[in-house]
């Protein structure tokens, strides 16, 4: 089980996973290919896939985005 932080921000990333849970969860990360691999819980290894066109779009959007100030 692993812990996550929530917060509403605008921010060019889903998820920022530090590399003590992917550690603990035996991921295999391929910053190049956006993609994350581990073992589920049927001890088959699941993918997870990222699009570089939707990453591009997701950041280029974040950057548009004026700062909120509070």
């Amino acid at each position: 089980m692993t812990e996550f932080l929530v917060v509403d921000v605008p921010s060019a990333y889903n998820a920022i996973i530090g590399r003590l849970m992917i550690y603990d969860v035996q991921d295999v990360v391929l910053t190049y290919h956006l993609t994350m691999i581990y073992e589920s819980n049927n001890s088959f290894p699941e993918r997870v896939r990222g699009s570089h066109k939707m990453a591009r779009e997701c950041y280029v959007t974040a950057l548009k985005q004026p700062c909120r100030q509070r």
